[in-house]
């Protein structure tokens, strides 16, 4: 221990001092303000540790929504790309069966067409055949009454000559005998001409009809080519291509600080609802069902969101990005909001779900 000029001193020499003096080294210390400072120090120290632990947890829990912000709109933009290449490959396959269909109804539409034609086709040709065999018979007729005529004629210049040679004779025997030959030779040649023209008409009667089966069996054979239509392609049946959309993205959980922050996070969320923004992301919702329309044509369901029980009315954010862009937010938190001030929409609480 020491004096005020820093001489040691001894137990003695401090029991010399006056009472109630301040001993040499309590006034050192009093002087040097360690004492004094030390507890400021400590909490200071530990007050700046909490708030870098709470700042680093914080940043970390930014970092993982982010992150978890970031697969979802990938897997949004590979579902997009999904439900596009399968509507693309729908709606190719519907304009190739189309074309299809047409190049079918075309081809068959020719056929009847070569049908048509081809029965116009077998008409005159049996028709013209049909006026060639009466041709050839009428001629034939002709021939026929041309040689009766003829026999006829015969006939009368041989009673002729036989009723002029028998003048003067007395004979009525032979004069009859005569007779009854030449008409014996006329009958004889008349029968023979009667056959041949039976049977001329008979061939007619037949190549007539060898015509008309011929006439039939073509038409038949042109009908064979279009008797049955052709079969149009139909779509293809079934439930379709399971498509499963994202669910929405994972939403980190805070703890400790990071508790009151998400509570004061949610205070902000709900002055800006009283501003008409408000969380309206379908990830959030359950038990949505469609109750009306807007006169925008906006959709309106009624809903309760996840894990309450009250009820809401309002609009679905996803469905009003497509049409007013401008009236949607991406939240803090990585869900969608709606700024209810800029569609012809009004949120509104209704009740609890029973």
């Amino acid at each position: 221990m020491f004096n005020e000029f820093g001489t040691p001193i001894g137990v003695e020499s401090e029991s010399m001092l006056p009472p109630g003096s301040i001993k040499p080294h309590e006034r050192l210390i009093a002087e040097s303000g360690v004492e004094m400072q030390w507890g400021p120090l400590a909490i200071g120290g530990a007050v700046l540790s909490v708030g870098a632990s709470i700042i680093g947890g914080n940043t970390q829990r930014k970092n993982a929504q982010r992150a978890a912000n970031r697969q979802y709109e990938a897997e949004q933009r590979a579902h997009q790309n999904q439900v596009a290449q399968h509507a693309y490959k729908t709606e190719f396959e519907r304009l190739m069966l189309e074309a299809q269909n047409e190049r079918t109804v075309d081809i068959y539409d020719k056929q009847l067409d070569q049908y048509r034609e081809q029965i116009g086709l077998n008409a005159e040709a049996a028709l013209e055949s049909y006026a060639q065999e009466q041709r050839v018979l009428n001629e034939q007729w002709a021939h026929h009454a041309f040689r009766k005529q003829h026999m006829l004629r015969e006939l009368f210049k041989i009673q002729g000559n036989q009723a002029a040679a028998g003048r003067g004779n007395d004979s009525k025997s032979l004069e009859r005998a005569n007779l009854i030959n030449s008409l014996s030779d006329f009958g004889m040649e008349q029968h023979m001409l009667d056959m041949n023209l039976s049977g001329l008409q008979s061939g007619y009667r037949q190549r007539v009809n060898g015509i008309s089966g011929q006439w039939k069996a073509a038409d038949r054979e042109a009908f064979s080519k279009i008797a049955i239509a052709p079969q149009l392609a139909l779509p293809s049946v079934g439930a379709g291509p399971q498509l499963q959309g994202p669910v929405g993205p994972m939403k980190v959980a805070s703890s400790g600080f990071g508790s009151f922050m998400g509570a004061a996070s949610q205070g902000i969320m709900f002055g800006s609802a009283i501003h008409g923004l408000t969380e309206s992301d379908v990830a959030l919702k359950e038990n949505i069902k469609h109750v009306g329309k807007s006169p925008s044509g906006i959709n309106i369901f009624e809903y309760n969101y996840v894990g309450e029980t009250i009820r809401h009315r309002g609009a679905m954010a996803q469905e009003v990005q497509i049409k007013f862009p401008e009236a949607v937010v991406e939240m803090e938190n990585g869900y969608l909001g709606i700024n209810y001030n800029k569609i012809d929409v009004t949120p509104k609480q209704l009740s609890f779900t029973k």
